[in-house]
């Protein structure tokens, strides 16, 4: 059975999950992701084959499996971790197998207001994201107050806004690369604590050295 399932809900985060599957893999983690969402982005950064239908079947990329498939007993008894993409596309019974879920809003009163129509779903761990944080008097704390899914302020993950991390991330949908090379320390600082949120024992020797492999073109 999997060790952790993860549901991102809320605003776009490919970058992220893609991050967070590569450095899981190198990990030797067998990782499988879902894509949900309405916005497909995940689905446009991974090559497509003639072949194969992403809808229908399992596309390997980079060692980390991507589908769309609906999630089953199977699938999760294959896999170490799953990462799902929800989006703002909701579906109920596949939420429900999470035991993870990490809500995720920037700024934008629309986004923060959108992410709180969602329901507070049970899990063992909730995490609220908030993206593109900005010098300005918008902090994410009042961000936070304003998020109703009772998520502890040590459990709350930001990350600033950044210009190369939005280049990188539109250069990689548009190549179907997963190229960590050139994203913010803080995107780097943030996916440590997302992996070792998942496996508290890994030591930050062996993680880190899986970032670097991480990072490598190939």
């Amino acid at each position: 059975m999997a060790n952790n399932v993860v549901a991102f809900v809320g605003i776009e985060s490919f970058d992220n999950i893609q991050y967070m599957a590569r450095i899981l893999s190198i990990l030797g983690k067998k990782v499988l992701v879902i894509d949900y969402s309405e916005t497909e982005a995940l689905t446009r950064s991974v090559p497509e084959l003639d072949f194969i239908d992403i809808k229908k079947d399992i596309i390997n990329y980079r060692n980390v499996d991507y589908t769309k498939l609906d999630m089953t007993e199977a699938l999760l008894k294959v896999y170490d971790d799953i990462i799902v993409a929800f989006g703002f596309n909701i579906i109920d019974e596949e939420i429900m197998l999470c035991n993870k879920i990490i809500y995720v809003t920037d700024l934008y009163i629309n986004n923060i207001e959108k992410l709180n129509r969602i329901s507070d779903y049970k899990a063992e761990k909730k995490y609220l994201l908030i993206r593109n944080i900005m010098g300005i008097k918008i902090s994410p704390e009042s961000v936070a107050l304003k998020i109703d899914k009772n998520i502890s302020p040590e459990n709350t993950l930001i990350l600033p806004f950044s210009e190369n991390d939005q280049i990188n991330g539109l250069i990689n949908q548009y190549n179907q690369t997963i190229d960590l090379t050139n994203i913010s320390r803080p995107f780097k600082e943030l996916l440590y604590k997302q992996i070792h949120e998942l496996y508290p024992n890994i030591t930050k020797d062996k993680l880190r050295v899986a970032y670097k492999k991480a990072r490598k073109r190939e």
